[in-house]
């Protein structure tokens, strides 16, 4: 399942619709799409979704989700009904810091990888989400860690900002957590 977000504005009014493709893995053909209002609560789309499918005759096997989703009701629900997923974890969550901070070491060279023409680090670890057995991949894109870095130090310069007490540790990281071990 894949989303995207279109934003249009008509007669100084902002509108945002969401579309919503599910296709075929083996023939990336399309099977299944729906739209919904932007302002829709991510949490109860995916729920939906996966019903609206099923009534359909469509067996969800997989999902690649957006950070949106994540949620308790949603991950159980998917780990419930087998469907395997891939999902960026917000970085609000207890265990995003903990693999964030158990994971000081991603810049061996063992964890290495290149990404289509990018260099990445990328370690797994296996932990429990909701009462499941799940594995969070950490992923450090070094080239995005020094945009991010570089702009955050001239904000806080225009803003007069003590830059000295700024923590850059988790710039350029982010965790996928997955229902299945995947290759990094």
């Amino acid at each position: 399942m894949y989303e995207s977000i279109t934003y249009w504005t008509f007669r100084g009014l902002s509108f945002e619709t969401r579309l919503i493709l599910a296709i075929d893995r083996e023939s990336g053909l399309p099977l299944y799409f729906r739209y919904v209002a932007g302002n829709t609560g991510d949490v109860a789309t995916l729920a939906n979704t996966i019903t609206e499918m099923k009534k359909s005759g469509i067996n969800v096997s997989s999902a690649l989700i957006d950070a949106g989703y994540y949620s308790e009701s949603n991950l159980t629900a998917l780990f419930a009904a087998g469907i395997s997923f891939l999902i960026r974890m917000p970085s609000n969550r207890t265990v995003y810091q903990d693999v964030i901070g158990s994971n000081s070491d991603i810049e061996s060279p063992q964890y290495a990888v290149k990404y289509d023409k990018r260099g990445l680090f990328v370690k797994e670890t296996e932990v429990e989400i909701y009462g499941y057995k799940a594995f969070a991949y950490l992923v450090l894109n070094s080239a995005r860690r020094g945009r991010e870095i570089s702009k955050a130090v001239a904000q806080m310069q225009d803003d007069g900002s003590d830059i000295g007490r700024t923590d850059f540790s988790n710039y350029g990281k982010m965790v996928l957590l997955s229902s299945e071990r995947i290759d990094p």
